[in-house]
């Protein structure tokens, strides 16, 4: 089996707002508002986060209901061939946009 793939980034990639939904939505939350079926795990420095199959046309439409900064991410790990995001208040920053604390 070939190794697995991940993104390990920091939490200043995710608004505040962003943050906030990934703490209080469950699953039944994030579908009802459109998300596509995705694990989150919260841990006390951040999220995993499992890569959406772009690739999916169904799946591709349903991301669009991603909050845009989550959706940016995402869309960076999956085109790298990750499998799962790592959200880390220590996590590398790459190039897409950063959100202040406030």
């Amino acid at each position: 089996m070939p190794p697995r793939i991940y993104l390990d980034v920091s939490t200043g990639h995710l608004s505040v707002a962003t943050r906030n939904m990934l703490e209080r939505f469950d699953a039944s939350d994030r579908m009802s508002v459109g998300w596509p079926a995705m694990t989150i795990a919260a841990y006390p420095h951040g999220w995993f986060v499992t890569v959406p199959p772009f690739g999916v046309p169904d799946i591709a439409e349903q991301c669009k209901a991603l909050p845009q900064d989550l959706y940016d991410v995402l869309c960076h790990a999956y085109k790298g061939g990750a499998e799962l995001v790592r959200f880390d208040t220590d996590g590398e920053q790459i190039d897409l946009p950063t959100y202040e604390d406030s």
